[in-house]
């Protein structure tokens, strides 16, 4: 599996560690830009001012006496930890504050719910006032839309640290929209006709725009969004069309599945995700054993990291257990214990997952997902003809240098230590890395 693959695996099943939730009020998502285009890292920069002028606000209302009339104010944030939440990196702030300056010039539409229950249309712009100095960035809203900001009771849990993983700006709006349904019931968004999602994610188009077009929006937009989406966040999205009866999509509307969450270790005050031992844990163990470069190449190009720390541990334990005859060859003797399990890693840890709570490491779906690859290699490589069987042995053997790595030509003399490499080998050339999303339709299936 490649170290791109490895890095959205750990991105999709883990307890990402730059979480960071901020308790959205509903009507602040559900604005619409009516004369722009807002970047993905304006939102950020939205997001992140909404939630530190809340923090300011909360903190400022315990200060205030009883009988005091509470008095206009701006709020304000460091400039550089701004910069660094909006994914800025350049050293250049002309952009930086061009961004910020430009969001004083986008009319948002408001959807703010009334007491009554009604909802009442307002429009008004995002920043009224804006001063960015050498160390901070001073703000504030306009006055009528701050209950809505500060006060509301109808928000969701949006997880800015995973947004600020999204590139482009139509995952970022799209996620920002979506990601408060994870709650709802039916786990769905609203149904509503395709123009109003090309309005949210993207911005509004003129009658020339070639976006006026369904298709050509859902492939340059759309389906890039939900990509990486799905690669990068705690989501995944599936596209509903409904085509009304007709052969033209009319309206859109998402299905949202939380990813699954995996066993953890705690932490002081954050999760850390058990990947099992490092390839850097293994080679250490190895050197202080003495096992030569030989047999540490072939231990870990062919064996699970983990299946080789439970069998280290098993022959440090025979090499202690004084009523058993020394070990000759360590190198050997390691390699044959893997090859056969002498430890029961592989028993075990089926025993612990059938009697688990629900939750998973990621080392082991990822194990278990190369397991029934492998198996299914295994079973087409005995369908194959003679011929085509003996023309995969020669390939395999042409990408491997070492004669000790090879597939025998005698069958007889063909054992697992050159087979099963063999048939991980084949699975990968004829399947290629797993995706994300075969990843998790996998692991959503172990769960059952």
């Amino acid at each position: 599996m490649s170290s791109r693959t490895d890095q959205y695996s750990l991105n999709l099943f883990s307890n990402i560690e730059n979480t960071e939730i901020y308790k959205k009020p509903v009507q602040a998502t559900q604005i619409l830009i009516a004369n722009g285009i807002m970047t993905g890292q304006q939102v950020k920069a939205w997001n992140t001012l909404l939630k530190h002028a809340k923090e300011q606000n909360d903190a400022y209302n315990l200060t205030i006496k009883a009988g005091e009339t509470k008095k206009p104010r701006t709020f304000r944030i460091n400039r550089l930890e701004l910069m660094d939440k909006m994914g800025y990196k350049s050293t250049n702030r002309k952009h930086f504050k061009e961004a910020l300056i430009k969001m004083q010039d986008l009319k948002a539409t408001w959807d703010i719910l009334g007491q009554d229950g009604n909802n009442a249309w307002a429009s008004c712009v995002l920043l009224p006032f804006l001063v960015v100095d050498n160390e901070y960035v001073h703000y504030s809203f306009v006055e009528h839309i701050e209950p809505m900001l500060f006060n509301s009771e109808i928000f969701h849990h949006l997880n800015l640290g995973i947004q600020r993983l999204l590139k482009r700006d139509e995952s970022v709006k799209l996620y920002d929209w979506v990601s408060r349904y994870k709650t709802n019931p039916s786990k769905r968004t609203n149904c509503d006709p395709w123009e109003l999602w090309r309005w949210i994610i993207y911005g509004e188009v003129d009658k020339k725009s070639y976006l006026q077009e369904y298709k050509l929006f859902k492939r340059d937009k759309l389906l890039p969004a939900i990509k990486e989406i799905n690669e990068v966040t705690d989501i995944m999205l599936e596209l509903i069309e409904n085509k009304d009866g007709s052969r033209r999509v009319k309206e859109l509307q998402f299905k949202i599945t939380e990813k699954p969450k995996f066993n953890s270790k705690e932490g002081e005050n954050k999760e850390v995700v058990d990947v099992g031992p490092t390839l850097k844990d293994i080679n250490d163990q190895l050197q202080k054993l003495d096992i030569s470069n030989y047999y540490k190449k072939k231990l870990t190009n062919f064996y699970d990291l983990a299946l080789i720390q439970a069998n280290i541990q098993y022959t440090i334990s025979r090499m202690n257990d004084q009523t058993q005859d020394s070990i000759k060859n360590l190198g050997a003797y390691l390699l044959k214990a893997c090859e056969q399990d002498y430890a029961g890693f592989t028993k075990q840890k089926a025993q612990s997952q059938g009697n688990g709570n629900g939750t998973m490491k990621v080392s082991d779906v990822l194990a278990e997902f190369q397991k029934v690859r492998t198996d299914d290699a295994i079973r087409m490589f005995g369908e194959m003809p003679l011929a085509d069987q003996e023309q995969k042995i020669a390939q395999y053997n042409a990408v491997n240098e070492h004669a000790e790595q090879q597939i025998p030509a005698d069958i007889e003399d063909r054992h697992n230590r050159h087979m099963i490499p063999f048939y991980q080998w084949l699975a990968k050339t004829t399947w290629g890395d797993p995706t994300p999303e075969e990843i998790i339709e996998f692991t959503m299936k172990i769960k059952k």
